[in-house]
């Protein structure tokens, strides 16, 4: 009997010894890894920003430009506004807001997105 003890005794020791240095590992980790984060979130919404008004300048300059082709050829230039609006209503608003309340969040206060992050990932 006192020989299973001792076993038991030297497994739990074992045990708490494996559980102390997995808990200082991930003290020492866990900065890192939450630096990692935020620089990995702000640089793809950054990207996704320069590509919405990379997109909505591209729009804008081919609607303008079929407004001045229709002036010159003396039709109305309904076509060219009408993609003028729904290129400023739906292709880049909504990703750019998006993307720039994301990256300015992570900017201006990086604990609030960490806890929005991680409510994301309980639910």
């Amino acid at each position: 009997m006192d020989d299973w003890n001792g076993r038991l005794l030297e497994a739990y020791d074992a045990l708490i010894a494996g559980l102390n240095s997995v808990k200082d590992f991930a003290v020492e980790q866990i900065p890192i890894v939450l630096q990692q984060l935020l620089a990995w979130e702000f640089t793809i919404n950054l990207i996704g920003f320069v590509c919405a008004i990379v997109l909505l300048i591209i729009f804008t300059g081919v609607v303008l430009w079929g407004c001045k082709y229709c002036v010159e050829e003396g039709e109305p230039p309904v076509i060219p506004i009408i993609l003028l609006v729904s290129s400023f209503i739906y292709i880049p608003i909504g990703y750019w807001i998006n993307n720039t309340i994301v990256w300015l969040k992570i900017l201006i206060a990086p604990k609030v997105f960490l806890i929005e992050y991680l409510s994301e990932l309980v639910k």
